[in-house]
């Protein structure tokens, strides 16, 4: 079954599933919040962005009347900043140019051959894009910089984001074992 979901679908989804985490303190997590789509760049006009850019999700609707883009900056202030402490968000964002779609304030840039993940501060001003004391997790198709992949592995017929296909697989191969996000970064970098 293919979802085609409209600016205004996307926008309700994030408003209510941000409301539940702002209602509860302790051990939500907001689903694991996936997007296979597709995504652009527009020109900063605030300053916020480091390369200058926002980062875009492009609905059904992004072209039409009461339609739109979804800016990176929208989704920060309402998905990440209103989540408090206690709630976890995990997001797999698999769209070209989608790095920091989230507006996160650090962006993991590998991975030590210990298992350290190395961050790397993604924004002009960090303190403006945190959650309310939240775990927030996002994992991109891309950088900002690049387009997505896309492949026929998952179902042979539908074209899916390979970024998607490869979370997919490595959460297949481990769902017996209990395993840290370093171990399914690896899983998904050596699948992908």
């Amino acid at each position: 079954t293919l979802l085609f979901f409209t600016t205004g679908m996307v926008i309700n989804y994030v408003k209510r599933s941000t409301l539940r985490g702002r209602q509860q303190s302790h051990g939500l997590l907001i689903g694991c919040a996936t997007g296979s789509g597709h995504g652009g760049q527009r020109r900063n006009r605030d300053g916020s962005e480091a390369n200058g850019f926002d980062e875009t999700i492009l609905p059904l609707d992004y072209n039409r009347p009461g339609g739109g883009v979804i800016v990176d900056n929208e989704l920060n202030d309402i998905l990440v900043k209103p989540l408090r402490t206690g709630v976890q968000l995990f997001a797999l964002i698999d769209a070209c140019h989608s790095g920091s779609s989230l507006d996160l304030p650090y962006i993991c840039r590998g991975i030590a051959t210990e298992g350290t993940v190395i961050w790397r501060e993604d924004t002009i001003n960090p303190q403006a894009k945190m959650s309310a004391g939240a775990r927030v997790i996002q994992i991109s198709g891309c950088d900002d910089d690049q387009v997505s992949k896309e492949t026929r592995d998952l179902s042979k017929t539908t074209i899916t984001g390979a970024a998607t296909y490869s979370f997919i697989t490595a959460m297949e191969e481990s769902i017996s074992n209990q395993v840290s996000l370093s171990a399914i970064i690896w899983m998904i970098l050596e699948i992908g």
